[in-house]
């Protein structure tokens, strides 16, 4: 691999780790606003007679929140970079993981496919999912 490959690859992992960080010191900061308002509602909810619609009205603010909390989780899960290994894969294995999906509905369609590789084509780096 050349010196120049290299050098644009490790800026590229550096640049996609520092989005990373930003993108996940964000999401927690929205957390922790998020996180203070739902207490500030239970807490009015809980301590505070009020008119039955101002008391549904906080209760779909805590139900947003609450929606909002979890979206963030999940984007915080997303937003993990995987660790990418290349691994010898065998052309055939790979295209049957492609074409096993759509082997339901094209039956029902009342197509077949036949599929035939061959053993001899040589391996290739990639990530296998």
């Amino acid at each position: 691999m050349s010196k120049q490959l290299t050098n644009l690859r490790a800026r590229e992992t550096e640049h996609f780790v520092m989005l990373e960080d930003l993108g996940r010191g964000f999401a927690h900061r929205v957390r922790n606003y998020l996180g203070i308002m739902s207490g500030t509602v239970q807490l009015c909810l809980s301590n505070y007679k009020m008119e039955s619609e101002f008391e549904e009205q906080l209760k779909i603010v805590d139900q947003n929140v609450q929606d909002m909390l979890k979206s963030i989780e999940d984007f915080l899960g997303f937003a993990r970079i995987p660790e990418m290994a290349l691994q010898p894969l065998n052309p055939g294995e790979v295209l049957d993981g492609i074409l096993k999906p759509l082997d339901a509905k094209l039956r029902s369609q009342k197509i077949m496919l036949k599929k035939k590789f061959d053993s001899a084509l040589p391996q290739f780096k990639g990530i296998r999912r």
